[in-house]
């Protein structure tokens, strides 16, 4: 049996098509600018309770620049254990290789709380 390494990335619905189709390719955008990379890449998070933490914070101040929250969907990826994912922050995985189609599901969204730290 194959080791699989399991991420979460959180999209737009309306960038499904071109995921199913063409993977996710490893970009360099408005939100990566906003939050300062380098280089492009496929972010992702290790763990499911990371994408709630993330959106009731950072991540969901940030996106709503790009994105409407009600369009975002979780993808999960699977790959094996031998594809190359960068770990920062022992929270982020990244990718700067296309992830092929076939490792990806959307899943539903967890729960988050827009109102969590919020005064």
């Amino acid at each position: 049996m194959d080791i699989m390494k399991t991420m979460y990335h959180i999209t737009s619905q309306k960038n499904l098509p071109s995921i199913l189709e063409h993977g996710l390719i490893p970009q360099y955008g408005f939100l990566s600018d906003m939050i300062l990379e380098q280089r492009p890449g496929v972010y992702m998070f290790f763990e499911k309770e990371e994408v709630s933490y993330a959106m009731q914070h950072w991540f969901g101040e940030m996106i709503r620049y790009v994105y409407s929250l009600a369009e975002l969907i979780l993808l999960e990826i699977k790959v094996p254990d031998e594809f190359k994912i960068e770990e920062r922050y022992g929270w982020e995985a990244i990718s700067r290789h296309t992830i092929p189609a076939k490792y990806i599901t959307v899943i539903d969204m967890p729960q988050y709380d827009l109102t969590v730290g919020k005064r």
